[in-house]
């Protein structure tokens, strides 16, 4: 039990740091996504284009094509010399349609269902303290924390990753290409989860019958 409570101590301490790290990342004027999109507001003011809609940051992922990428260099302070270096990401601005806005606007209820989730998921470490760990209860608190917070993540990266394509279309560098898309959720690790909160429900339906048998 011991161990159970400093694992549910350290994973409520991630999920609020994290909670925190996205709304700063998100409202954070002082970091690099911040200054791009000021900067890049200024240069679209003085451009004439009824067509843009809304700027968004995108992280873009660059592979070099060789035969045209030119190297430029910066300093390394070990050697006291100019050295080449190559570029693997890039954050830049681009302009969405305007329906892509409006289902921005759908995340306005992810962050209830998200609270929704943490809430039954402290509740079901309140009852596995409490030595009540193979109930329904458990089981649908179980389901709601894995369902809501992976959903969220799920549909978040579809749309992180449709954003990511239209910014993709609009941007090019010099000696590089647009890389694909890397999703910052695992799929396995997320088909796990259900997976395995699905077995515990299993498990508590079984335990229950057995105990109606006996």
């Amino acid at each position: 039990m011991k161990k159970i409570s400093i694992l549910a101590i350290i994973t409520l301490l991630f999920i609020a740091v994290e909670f925190v790290s996205a709304f700063v990342d998100l409202w954070g004027y002082k970091s690099l996504s911040g200054i791009v999109k000021q900067s890049t507001e200024v240069v679209g003011k003085s451009i004439d284009g009824d067509h843009r809609t809304f700027t968004i940051v995108q992280s873009l992922n660059m592979v070099p094509v060789e035969d045209k990428l030119a190297l430029d260099t910066l300093e390394n302070t070990y050697l006291d010399t100019q050295i080449p270096y190559g570029v693997g990401k890039v954050v830049v601005c681009g302009w969405l349609p305007m329906w892509m806005a409006w289902v921005s606007f759908l995340f306005l209820i992810a962050l209830p269902l998200a609270i929704w989730g943490i809430v039954n998921f402290i509740k079901l470490l309140i009852s596995v303290f409490k030595h009540e760990i193979f109930t329904r209860k458990n089981a649908r608190r179980l389901r709601i924390f894995v369902y809501t917070n992976y959903g969220i993540i799920a549909v978040s990266s579809i749309c992180d990753w449709v954003c990511y394509r239209c910014v993709a279309s609009q941007t090019i560098m010099p000696g590089y290409v647009v890389g694909n898309y890397e999703f910052a959720v695992s799929w396995s690790d997320m088909f796990l989860m259900c997976l395995f909160a699905e077995i515990f429900a299993l498990g508590v339906k079984l335990q229950e019958e057995q105990e109606l048998t006996i």
